[in-house]
């Protein structure tokens, strides 16, 4: 009886630890990120005349080609996206204006947008909308494309977009001292002195111990040898250096430092916009929308740039980060010039983010937004992914891993696919770890083990 006693007690002690084991992962895993949208949609082209035919619409969307964005697979996932289109021109000549809107960001533009028509390379133009409109709890993308009007798209979107704030200030460069060595680096502390008020700073040295915003010490920032840093400053004023150079042992810096010649300071005038525009300091981004880039950042800088505050420090890391990051609604904006009766293709090629937070995720396709046809032939929508198709808006057709629905007339609600998500894990909770095979081989072996010792039947 004492072996058997202390058998269930060894086994109830043993169950408890492997409990144990596993509340670190119940309550370390992170909360479930969240996706800036419960499905994605795609809009077919708009063009400005009512008088096209649709002849042939097709959308596919390739979850298994090529995979270029750095995307959180748990939350978005990257496609392929193909449009191509056979348009007719049933009167006269004339010219139309298309325009192409879909949601993205500049993160996951990394190539240009192919456009061909007639199988040769068209000039375009990206417009962007510069709001994170998936910030507002209001904010209905697919009732917007349901209600696009030529006239709410031109409100919302930003074609040539003008610097309001573009003022006018110094460049100021400090270049740091040359140090004795590899293991040494200098930190240069800057003393502002006799600071107007209204003074915007760019992309300087902000911590600051003083008595007032016209005469402070910064805190100083480490440099390499011999580095060169720049700042922006709206008004011209005084700037000296207190340079001290310190020894690096083992990824920390040691010692109470060394004083150094001072950094050498120069100022000249500039303007803000071209201060932005200058080298690649702080650019992060590297795609081929750089003019599209500039204005997002202007954009971003007139909104920060406050006229009743003393002192303002801004940094463009920062303000260029909240527009290559967040989502918003852009559009490609091409023109084309029809002869009479002449039919013309269009081909549209570009990689997109496809959201998919849940257990499954759906993708929508409205391929005729305001109706501004004359006449639709056929539309057909194409997924091609390795996920189990959950529920189609219409009858499916399948061919190996695509999935593709068409219609012959200007639908009524988008085209819509749903497909289960195979990479989703329910993070928040530590099960996937707790019953791991391994945990459940042996939760269930000393659960038999249990019931046996409770029955007395062990032995």
């Amino acid at each position: 009886m004492k072996k058997v006693f202390f058998l269930k007690h060894l086994l109830i002690f043993l169950l408890t630890l492997l409990i144990m084991i596993n509340i670190p992962f119940l309550y370390a895993t992170p909360p479930m990120p969240i996706s800036y949208a419960e499905e994605t949609i795609f809009s077919g082209i708009i063009p400005s005349e009512s008088t096209l035919i649709l002849k042939n619409n097709q959308i596919s969307i390739d979850l298994l080609g090529e995979n270029e964005l750095e995307v959180f697979d748990r939350v978005e996932r990257s496609a392929i996206i193909s449009l191509n289109y056979e348009i007719q021109n049933p009167s006269e000549a004339k010219q139309v204006r298309f325009v192409l809107p879909f949601i993205s960001t500049l993160k996951y533009l990394p190539r240009p947008i192919d456009l061909k028509v007639n199988n040769q390379p068209l000039e375009n133009k990206l417009l962007f909308s510069g709001d994170d409109m998936f910030l507002s709890a209001y904010y209905n993308y697919r009732e917007y494309l349901l209600n696009l009007n030529m006239e709410t798209f031109n409100e919302v979107m930003n074609r040539d977009y003008s610097f309001q704030n573009d003022i006018d200030g110094y460049l100021y460069t400090i270049k740091n001292p040359k140090t004795r060595g590899i293991d040494y680096s200098p930190n240069t502390k800057l003393i502002y002195k006799n600071v107007p008020n209204g003074t915007v700073f760019v992309d300087a040295q902000s911590s600051y111990n003083g008595d007032n915003y016209h005469n402070f010490q910064t805190t100083g920032h480490l440099y390499e040898s011999e580095e060169v840093d720049y700042f922006f400053a709206s008004k011209d004023f005084d700037v000296e250096a207190i340079t001290t150079e310190f020894k690096k042992s083992k990824d920390a810096y040691v010692g109470y430092g060394v004083l150094l010649e001072p950094a050498l300071i120069t100022k000249e005038p500039i303007k803000l916009s071209e201060y932005l525009q200058m080298k690649d300091f702080y650019q992060k981004y590297n795609g081929p929308y750089l003019l599209e880039y500039y204005s997002l950042l202007f954009k971003e800088f007139d909104k920060a740039i406050e006229s009743n505050q003393p002192i303002q420090f801004l940094y463009s890391s920062s303000l260029s980060y909240l527009f290559i990051n967040n989502f918003q609604q852009f559009a490609l904006e091409f023109d084309l010039s029809f002869e009479a009766n002449e039919t013309k293709t269009i081909d549209i090629t570009f990689l997109s983010p496809i959201f998919c937070y849940k257990k499954d995720f759906s993708i929508e396709y409205i391929p005729t937004p305001i109706n501004h046809w004359q006449d639709v032939e056929k539309i057909t929508m194409i997924v091609i992914s390795d996920e189990e198709l959950i529920s189609s808006s219409l009858t499916y057709d399948k061919v190996e891993h695509s999935y593709s629905v068409s219609i012959t007339e200007i639908p009524n609600e988008p085209l819509t696919i749903t497909l289960n998500n195979r990479f989703y894990q329910l993070y928040g909770c530590g099960c996937r770890n707790f019953f791991s095979k391994i945990h459940l081989f042996y939760l269930t072996l000393m659960t038999i083990l249990l019931i046996l010792f409770r029955r007395n039947k062990f032995f």
